[in-house]
């Protein structure tokens, strides 16, 4: 069937994921993209996801070089990516609070 993959390269594409995100982590300490909650069913005809309870896993959601991507997260990870994305966003506010003054100081100066 086209589209499926092995179970072996579906856990070298988890390893190869959970690498890069490592990797942002260390050399960045921020994290671009937003966490969030996948819920989706497993396809068991008997499990309570088919009644309606479906299946939680936490994810994060950014822009890749082709596009969006989502990467699952363990539970262990999900505190410390909440942090990164947080810090990102109050990064980008305070870029932006910077630039705001910037402009500021400038339209003074041309008015000297």
């Amino acid at each position: 069937m086209k589209g499926r993959i092995s179970r072996a390269k579906m856990s070298q594409r988890e390893r190869n994921a959970r690498g890069r995100l490592a990797q942002l982590v260390h050399d960045f300490g921020l994290i671009r993209g937003s966490l969030s909650e996948r819920q989706r069913t497993c396809g068991k005809p008997n499990c309570r996801c088919t009644r309606g309870q479906l299946h939680a896993s936490p994810v994060l959601a950014y822009r890749g070089r082709d596009g969006p991507r989502t990467l699952s997260l363990r539970a262990a990870q999900v505190s410390a990516v909440r942090r990164l994305t947080d810090d990102y966003r109050r990064f980008r506010l305070a870029r932006t609070q910077l630039l705001r003054l910037q402009r500021q100081v400038l339209t003074l100066l041309d008015r000297i």
